[in-house]
């Protein structure tokens, strides 16, 4: 790069380890629960995927290890971030939003957000830590909640355990 010009590349970045997202089921999606804007609650997540028969194991204080170890099983994890504003302003807990943890690298964390363009960004780890905390509607703050959820019988819903993450070189 030389003063006054820019060098513009295309490629494609991947995740080290990802979780496939998919379903064994066909369909389509016929209802929508919530607007846009709406509270949702951590327990309204669990009782909905309850509801479609999936298993659900939620926790705070899941910390990167925890969510690691989730997603290299082939199991995304629902996390609440701080989704916008700048770094200071994570610590009042008024930007809320869930993302789907799908794939880590020794850098990020790759998540589905359906809030961004081609719905994929990528938070490196201490940024990702910083972020993962949110307060409900009742005020209560959940720090490092990981909301995950297979479908009966391992993540695959075939009691296989083998595991569709592919570890990127």
């Amino acid at each position: 790069k030389t003063h006054g010009q820019t060098l513009l590349l295309a490629g494609t970045v991947v995740p080290r380890i990802e979780s496939t997202l998919g379903f064994r089921v066909a369909g389509k999606i016929v209802q929508r629960s919530v607007d846009v804007g709406a509270v949702v609650k951590p327990g309204d997540i669990i009782a909905a995927a309850r509801r479609m028969r999936m298993r659900v194991a939620a926790r705070e204080g899941l910390g990167l290890k925890g969510l690691f170890k989730a997603l290299s099983a082939g199991v995304p994890v629902i996390c609440p971030v701080q989704a916008w504003g700048r770094r200071g302003d994570y610590r009042r807990l008024d930007s809320g939003h869930y993302v789907v943890a799908i794939g880590f690298d020794g850098e990020d964390v790759i998540c589905q957000d359906p809030y961004l363009p081609g719905s994929r960004g990528r938070l490196p780890h201490a940024d990702f830590l910083e972020r993962w905390v949110d307060k409900d509607a009742d005020g209560r703050e959940y720090r490092q909640l990981g909301i995950a959820a297979w479908l009966p019988g391992g993540p695959h819903g075939d009691g296989s355990r083998r595991t569709k993450s592919r570890r990127i070189k």
